[in-house]
């Protein structure tokens, strides 16, 4: 990244006459492209510690539907959050006007949807629908906030598939207070870095289309601002945002001390269903069932930017809320019984992380963080059907903030290890001499892999068969009979027992089959293979399966040879399989171990084949003879 320091900017026009010019497009810049960013000008002016401005104005070419599909031609608002500006104009390829919209030509609604109950926020929405591509759309925009403790990001690459020909960023120095601004790859991207008494300005140029990648975790890639505030606003509430301390106190202080108090029905409720010798341990226990019991989840995007919980008292007057108000109401009630706990916020899903040195408001989930001696019983409050203290991949092995009365703190949730999250199968099965194969199978699945399987015992007979007909697709004509679920929620463990029968299962010639080994657990989910891959790739979460399968042979079946063992080891992982044949009985063992982590994209190439040699061994056939 190349800075230069500037003593005056030199004025840059960014206004458009009924044309515009078109700059010619080359082969290399329509390249994996949909759209092309022309320009792209967004100004952020930090007014005050409790004002922020943005203004955006960007020029794109749209080569096709796809194109304009990635485009978002909408901007939500609320009380705290005001639209100052907004038009789109369509041009054609040669500059000339063709349309223009303009703020009463958009359509206005709530964002209310099927999960949302309650939202005080709405979103104004163009509804335009192009009659030929490619074309040319400016959008603009003005909005006003009076929010400022959320983090502000840029970067220029606002969609895979788009080349961006020129994006600049523009922060307006306030000389009350400084912007702290994080840079993330910036060099990688030859942004360049413009700074002056009253400005500082970031140019990305060049830019080409960006093919996706599997296994890319994209907000670690990318080139990206971040701008945050020592001081900000929320709602109108001052807050510190000097240390994760400080926010944390005044956090805990505005938006949960005064929301911590179950009602006396509710205590009687729960005094019914708790013993006085009851452990600390079983009285958590059964506090969790009861939230479970008796609520449910709906999103909740009113009240102090959507972050605030809502009151206990509706909790239990309506019996739902969101991740926040089920969260605190959680905690309401172990409080209750003088057990602590914390009201604890992180990002849910993929393994986004909370950026540790910016203080600001970060994540998109709360869940319930309570000491258990040294460490944190971690509860998803918003689950009907969940373990106790299981998170499963949406919240596990992440950074996450506690929020306690003396201040916030930064704790890793749970971690589901390569070795714990496991799959064992066992099987034994009859080859019958007219193509079919019955048999009769028990899978335990643990840990991660429990959170695979376990809603099967909540799913119909037909819904089950459903899942086993496609699980299990490479088997002809399946039929799944006398099935046993055993949902052992103490143990995040899940077993399937089962009898099974599939027809047409091996090739027959005249004096021979060719029988397929592993029955049931083939490997089949081969990557996709780059030319030039661009960037490293992740393996979120490891796994380990493991299997055994014994396949009984008709009496005048026999075998010359067998396969080879095989073994197949890289840094990601391992592959074992084995056979062995006695007692007219083959014996397969094959074992897959997968690790996570973060690998080089120059490891890609050997992942891949790796990969796809442990399907081709998966796939591995025997030949054996057939007495007449």
């Amino acid at each position: 990244m190349r800075i230069v320091f500037l003593i005056v900017f030199l004025g840059i026009n960014f206004a458009f006459s009924q044309n515009i010019k078109i700059p010619v497009i080359t082969p290399e810049q329509k390249e994996n492209a949909n759209t092309i960013k022309i320009s792209d000008f967004q100004i952020i002016e930090y007014k005050s510690y409790n004002k922020v401005n943005i203004s955006r104005k960007y020029v794109v070419l749209v080569l096709n539907e796809i194109g304009f599909n990635s485009i978002d031609l909408s901007e939500d608002y609320n009380k705290s959050n005001k639209i100052k500006k907004l038009s789109v104009t369509i041009y054609n390829t040669f500059g000339g006007k063709v349309k223009q919209f303009g703020r009463t030509d958009f359509k206005d609604r709530s964002l209310l949807d099927g999960s949302t109950m309650f939202s005080d926020n709405r979103m104004l929405y163009l509804d335009y629908t192009p009659t030929v591509y490619p074309f040319v759309l400016e959008y603009e925009c003005e909005t006003e906030s009076v929010n400022t403790a959320f983090l502000n990001a840029w970067t220029p690459i606002s969609n895979l598939h788009e080349t961006v020909l020129e994006a600049t960023l523009e922060i307006v120095k306030n000389p009350e207070f400084e912007v702290s601004l994080k840079l993330q790859k910036l060099d990688e991207f030859n942004v360049e870095k413009l700074e002056s008494d009253t400005k500082t300005i970031f140019i990305a140029k060049n830019i080409m289309a960006i093919k996706p990648e599997n296994y890319t975790n994209y907000s670690n890639e990318f080139p990206l601002v971040k701008m945050y505030l020592r001081k900000a606003s929320l709602e109108g509430y001052e807050l510190n945002m000097s240390s994760w301390a400080e926010f944390g106190k005044i956090y805990y202080d505005y938006f949960i001390k005064d929301n911590s108090t179950i009602s006396e029905n509710t205590k009687l409720k729960l005094d019914n269903i708790i013993s006085v010798n009851d452990s600390k341990l079983d009285k958590i226990k059964k506090i969790y069932k009861y939230v479970q019991d008796n609520t449910r989840y709906v999103s909740v995007q009113v009240g102090v930017g959507g972050w605030k919980p809502m009151e206990v008292s509706d909790v239990e007057k309506y019996g739902y809320g969101d991740c926040k108000a089920l969260s605190n109401f959680t905690r309401s009630i172990l409080k209750a019984y003088d057990i602590e706990s914390y009201y604890t916020v992180l990002y849910g899903g993929d393994k986004r992380k909370l950026d540790e040195e910016v203080v600001s408001m970060q994540g998109n989930h709360a869940i319930l963080s309570v000491p258990n001696d040294e460490n944190y019983i971690f509860l998803e409050c918003t689950s009907q059907t969940n373990p106790f203290g299981y998170l499963g991949d949406f919240t596990s092995n992440r950074n996450a903030l506690i929020i306690k009365p003396t201040g916030a703190e930064i704790v890793k949730t749970s971690e589901y290890k390569t070795e714990n999250n496991t799959q064992a199968t066992k099987s034994k099965i009859v080859v019958l001499e007219n193509g079919t194969i019955s048999g009769n199978a028990e899978i335990v699945s643990k840990n991660l892999q429990y959170k695979n399987v376990s809603l099967l015992e909540t799913k119909s007979a037909k819904d089950q068969m459903d899942y086993y007909k496609n699980h299990f697709g490479h088997l002809n004509n399946l039929e799944i009979s006398n099935l046993k679920l055993n949902n052992i929620k103490q143990h995040f463990s899940f077993s399937e027992i089962f009898n099974f029968k599939a027809e047409n299962y091996y090739e027959k010639g005249l004096n021979s089959i060719v029988l397929p080994l592993n029955v049931l657990n083939r490997y089949s989910r081969i990557p996709f293979k780059y030319r030039n891959k661009k960037f490293s790739f992740e393996i979120e979460y490891g796994f380990i399966d493991s299997d055994e399968i014994e396949i009984v042979l008709p009496q005048n079946y026999s075998i010359t040879q067998l396969p080879g063992k095989i073994n197949l080891k890289e840094k990601f992982g391992e592959y074992d399989a084995n056979i062995v044949f006695e007692d007219n009985k083959l014996i397969y063992k094959r074992k897959l171990t997968i690790n996570d982590g973060v690998y080089a994209k120059e490891d890609y190439e050997t992942y891949r084949k790796f990969i796809e040699q442990i399907s081709k061994s998966d796939n591995i056939k025997i030949i054996i003879d057939v007495k007449q």
